[in-house]
Order: structure tokens, then C-alpha cells, then sequence
């Protein structure tokens, strides 16, 4: 029972953690170079962390962590990291919106990396923005 108790209770932490980084960084509205640089590491940080799955038990061993968030914060490391025309094709395929993007955030995102440009223009229509 108290296994259970800590592996619900830090796999809340843990997600709620995740989902917080990933609300925050997708509410920043203009994201520098090295912004961008510094929170894809930290995004690519955070899911492995959680996609290891692991905690430190009482007593020795590990605890199984679920984080659902850890998908969506995965999805935002690779936006983080994408070229402005491969942003589109993401969103196209789905895989963004299976991690639990939203188009309005990922066009909230491109805005706020992207500096004006046709091509911004373009990949914010094919997002539906």
C-alpha cells in the first residue's frame, strides 16, 4: 500500500511537473535563438526522466512513473528543434496532436520562434492558424 501511494503520488508530481514546463514554454510569447537552444534541452531532459520510469523506492529498488505529459513534452522538444518548414508535416501527420498538441498552441509556438517571413505565413495556414 505504500508502495502504491508513492508511485501514485510521484507520478502526479511528475506529470503535473511536465505539464507545467509545457504550458509555460507554449505560453512564452517571443523565443530567442538561445532560448530555444536552452529549453529544447531541457525538454529533451525532462521526458527522459520521466520516460525512465523510474523513482527512488523506500528502501532501495524503483517505482513504475506514469506521465502522460511526458509525450507532449517530447513533441515540444522536437518543435523546439524543427526547421520552420518541417513544422507543418508534423501537424499533417498527427503525431503532434497524438502527443496532445493543440494546432492553436503549435501555431502560438511558431509565431514566437519564427520571425515574420512568408514562410511563417505559409506554415500558419497549413496549421490552420
Amino acid at each position: 500500500a505504500d508502495e502504491e501511494v508513492a508511485v501514485e503520488t510521484l507520478s502526479f508530481l511528475v506529470d503535473e511537473s511536465l505539464d507545467r514546463f509545457a504550458r509555460e514554454v507554449l505560453a512564452l510569447e517571443d523565443i530567442g535563438v538561445e532560448d530555444c537552444e536552452a529549453l529544447h534541452t531541457l525538454a529533451v531532459a525532462a521526458a527522459q526522466w520521466a520516460d525512465c520510469g523510474r523513482g527512488a523506492a523506500p528502501g532501495g529498488g524503483s517505482l513504475p512513473v506514469e506521465a502522460p505529459q511526458a509525450a507532449r513534452v517530447r513533441a515540444l522538444a522536437m518543435l523546439l528543434d524543427a526547421r520552420l518548414a518541417d513544422i507543418p508535416a508534423l501537424w499533417e501527420d498527427g503525431a503532434l496532436s497524438e502527443a496532445g498538441l493543440e494546432a492553436a498552441e503549435v501555431a502560438h509556438l511558431v509565431r514566437a520562434v519564427f520571425a515574420p517571413s512568408e514562410h511563417r505565413v505559409d506554415a500558419l495556414r497549413r496549421l490552420g492558424a
